[in-house]
């Protein structure tokens, strides 16, 4: 099994954080890893986020995984 670990600079931005996640997952595809490794609350950032609907979350989630699964086998 071949893992990436992926650090990404973390900010308050989920979008930016999206943009970083989405950047670390194709490195990851492009090395053939198997699986990816991304450092805690990667996509929220560590601040407390009022502002990040249920909603923001949820799509960003949703792209990230399937970001994620893009090659995978079922």
């Amino acid at each position: 099994m071949k893992v990436a670990s992926i650090q990404i600079p973390n900010s308050a931005n989920a979008k930016s954080n999206l943009k970083a996640t989405e950047e670390g997952l194709a490195l990851a595809a492009k090395s053939r890893a198997d699986l990816a490794l991304f450092p805690e609350c990667a996509l929220t950032g560590f601040a407390a986020r009022p502002d990040l609907s249920e909603d923001v979350m949820q799509q960003a989630f949703g792209r990230a995984l399937k970001l994620g699964s893009i090659g995978s086998e079922p």
